[in-house]
């Protein structure tokens, strides 16, 4: 039968995905109690007597809380995790990864991976966890990711306005293990010279990357029919413009008829514009840049 200790200590855990260690729980409700509710399956471990409600067992919340109540001056999250903690990017990671300056000899659950790091840093306290310093927590996660979502996650990184593209370049100095590190040297040049996407990183390394582009400003600002506009790239001598349509954001009908409206008032100002999709630059580059160059020189053979 169950027991007003049990079925309070069942409650208190069922409210929120928030850990809690052992010692308290018996001060609260008694070892019985709580050893009974995990016989039961109500309350399960995630930890080393760090326990959580069921029903939290796989959550991202209770798992960093119970990383802040096992090891809260020792261990510090980082990667993919941290980044989250810091709004760096929306996605939930399934493994959290953590970092300590002495070994842990303790093996963790498959979703909590610990390394240990001899590289100084600076730690802050959110939501209840330690965790390291936003520009390292870029790095960190530069390096666990594969290389097409690293360069994504980076570009989303610096457009939060979180964290700088110079900082992080200086910072990586002191990673001696830094992953792809020119290829985030020049990824980090780029966003601080103005790319502000991943199409526009895809178009700017992979398809206009030769001489024969180098006349293209990026983010520019111009002013057309009474509206200001921030252009992905901009040839100013032969005044053709190129826009990098993303799938997000150019397949609505109303965001169709802005387009439109764009075209139609950068062109009141003698722009021509040339957009460009997804599949454009990621499955026929050549296409692209062989529509640009002829544009480019009907252009300037006309002025």
């Amino acid at each position: 039968m169950t027991t007003t200790s049990q079925r309070a200590l069942g409650e208190l855990l069922a409210t929120a995905p928030h850990a809690w260690h052992r010692t308290e729980l018996v001060k609260k409700f008694s070892r019985h109690a709580l050893d009974q509710q995990l016989s039961e399956g109500a309350v399960v471990r995630v930890l080393p007597a760090i326990y959580v409600g069921r029903q939290w067992r796989d959550s991202f919340d209770a798992r960093l809380s119970a990383i802040g109540i096992w090891a809260p001056r020792r261990l510090a999250v980082t990667g993919l995790a941290g980044a989250r903690l810091w709004f760096l990017t929306d996605q939930t990671p399934r493994r959290i990864d953590v970092i300590g300056r002495q070994p842990l000899h303790v093996t963790g659950p498959p979703w909590l991976r610990i390394h240990t790091t001899t590289i100084d840093g600076t730690y802050f306290r959110l939501n209840g966890v330690r965790v390291q310093d936003a520009e390292d927590v870029v790095l960190r996660t530069w390096n666990t990711l594969d290389p097409q979502a690293a360069v994504s996650f980076v570009i989303g990184a610096i457009r939060s306005g979180r964290v700088s593209a110079r900082v992080v370049a200086e910072r990586q100095k002191a990673y001696p293990l830094l992953k792809r590190r020119r290829t985030l040297i020049n990824l980090l040049r780029d966003l601080d010279g103005g790319i502000d996407s991943y199409l526009e990183y895809l178009a700017a390394t992979t398809v206009f990357n030769t001489r024969d582009f180098s006349g293209f400003n990026r983010q520019v600002r111009v002013v057309a029919g009474g509206r200001r506009y921030v252009l992905d790239m901009l040839d100013e001598a032969a005044h053709v413009a190129i826009e990098l349509d993303g799938r997000a954001y150019h397949s609505s009908d109303s965001a169709r008829r802005g387009d439109l409206e764009r075209d139609a008032n950068l062109a009141s100002v003698g722009i021509l514009t040339l957009r460009f999709t997804y599949e454009d630059i990621t499955t026929r580059p050549e296409w692209c840049r062989d529509k640009t160059r002829r544009t480019l020189r009907a252009r300037r053979s006309v002025s």
